[in-house]
């Protein structure tokens, strides 16, 4: 029969594994100390730089309540008569306030054993994702007439009706927006122009006009967007106090999934700290161009156009 929480003993080995590459791991080891033997979750014994020891003393507690400042007095009283280079305190059920403060004084690293889809680990890690947001908050499509007397006729029309080659004109106007939101500074009001070599045909509803131009207008706005995500690792650890996740070489940080109807306006963006060593962050931006139709195809225009304005003027924050 085993032994409470030797599920998570193994777990955690598994993952000092992982994390520590070379070095040996033990399990249940005994160690001398000046009372007698005393047992080791999970030990990791390495060689330092200039040829050394290095001795790592691991416990783990898999209990149903967050851990207490008692069990980070005991590790750390174990630490000293050990003689342990470091200690660190895994919970499968998270920690207290106190005991949160209590190792961060001492020098105990806690953290929490991550390994994605294995039950043996309960805590769930959840992080508020902030993304730029870059969109296109109103539109006019504008259509030039070879012919002065067709331009009465275009004041009387849906964007859903304008076809080039029976290829829906919107679906094009969609796809250039996205690519100019790649480019905006902020805030902005477009105007797009786009000439014709010679004139083209384009069929509004049932009649066809031939056009010199075609172009569009777009009022674009920036901001952020947030939601809360769930974090997870294949084989890594959460560091309760640097609020960080550790992933070992070879494993795989997995954030998400997004949830696209959870994304809400936050009043600013994500704090960007400089990196430090072996760190990473994630930068997301969402891009909302003219909306685009289902079910139509893409006109293909490029070749068609002679020459292209773009001008994009920078709006004066209210």
């Amino acid at each position: 029969m085993s032994k409470l929480g030797e599920t998570y003993q193994t777990i955690v080995a598994d993952v000092a594994r992982a994390l520590n590459p070379g070095a040996t791991i033990e399990v249940g080891e005994w160690i001398m100390g000046p009372d007698g033997d005393r047992e080791v979750d999970v030990s990791v014994h390495g060689e330092t730089d200039d040829g050394g020891h290095h001795f790592i003393l691991i416990e783990c507690k898999d209990h149903k309540r967050p851990i207490g400042i008692a069990v980070v007095d005991a590790l750390d009283s174990k630490r000293r008569d050990l003689k342990a280079d470091a200690a660190v305190l895994y919970s499968n059920s998270g920690f207290t306030a106190q005991a949160l403060l209590k190792a961060h004084r001492v020098g105990i690293q806690i953290v929490s054993a991550m390994t994605d889809g294995d039950k043996g680990t309960r805590g769930t890690i959840t992080r508020f994702f902030v993304a730029g947001r870059r969109s296109v908050d109103s539109y006019r499509m504008v259509l030039y007439p070879a012919e002065a007397g067709d331009a009465q006729f275009l004041d009387r029309y849906d964007y859903a009706d304008v076809y080039f080659a029976d290829a829906l004109l919107q679906k094009w106007i969609s796809k250039e927006s996205a690519s100019i939101l790649e480019d905006i500074p902020g805030p902005c009001e477009v105007k797009a122009y786009y000439e014709f070599k010679s004139p083209q045909p384009l069929r509004i509803r049932d009649t066809q006009i031939m056009m010199r131009a075609i172009g569009f207008w777009l009022l674009c706005g920036t901001g952020w967007l947030g939601q809360t995500v769930h974090v997870s690792v294949t084989k890594g650890v959460f560091d309760h106090i640097s609020r960080r996740v550790t992933v070992p070489d070879q494993q795989l940080y997995l954030l998400g999934p997004f949830d696209n109807e959870a994304w809400r306006e936050v009043s600013q963006g994500p704090d960007d700290p400089e990196l430090e060593l072996n760190t990473f962050s994630i930068g997301l931006t969402l891009f909302y161009p003219v909306p685009d139709i289902e079910g139509h195809c893409s006109p293909f225009l490029e070749p068609y156009i002679g020459n292209a304005k773009i001008e994009i003027g920078i709006q004066d924050a209210a």
